[in-house]
């Protein structure tokens, strides 16, 4: 089934997400049921579990953890993090049945979001550390690629 087909039709629940993602090399789809299960308000049930595996979803049980403790936003890059590798070769897959300008697209995407967390990043790091240092934080970034301002 194409992709346009499944976009198309009813709405995706996050494990058909990841399963679908899986088996059709679509790491988006796989990286946004992961991030609507850490999301989530309801815990993962035993059936959810066992259909995305349970080392998943051990890995998302943790990654909520890390939610409840810190931050959403940090719940966010964990899953990046925590599922690189499988991200990865699922992007790799996918990028061989995508057409030229959906490469193009992808890496678009890819490098701006890159670009934004690295912002992000960037000011949390000062801020924990101005906090403990005493020194003013910056100001605040509102991201919007290409273009970006300080505030």
């Amino acid at each position: 089934m194409a992709k346009s087909q499944l976009e198309a039709g009813k709405e995706l629940t996050s494990v058909e997400k990841i399963t679908l993602g899986r088996e059709c090399h679509y790491a988006s789809w796989v990286s946004e049921g992961y991030k609507e299960l850490v999301q989530k308000s309801d815990t993962i049930t035993n059936e959810e579990a066992i259909r995305i595996e349970l080392l998943t979803a051990i890995n998302l049980f943790r990654i909520r953890e890390i939610r409840l403790r810190q931050s959403l936003t940090s719940a966010l890059l964990a899953v990046e993090e925590v599922f690189a590798a499988e991200l990865s070769v699922i992007l790799n897959e996918e990028m061989k049945i995508r057409t030229d300008q959906e490469k193009e697209d992808e890496m678009r995407r890819r490098e701006d979001e890159e670009w934004q967390m690295s912002l992000v990043a960037a000011q949390v790091a000062h801020t924990v550390v101005s906090s403990i240092t005493g020194e003013p934080s910056p100001p605040k970034v509102f991201v919007s690629l290409p273009n970006f301002f300080w505030t």
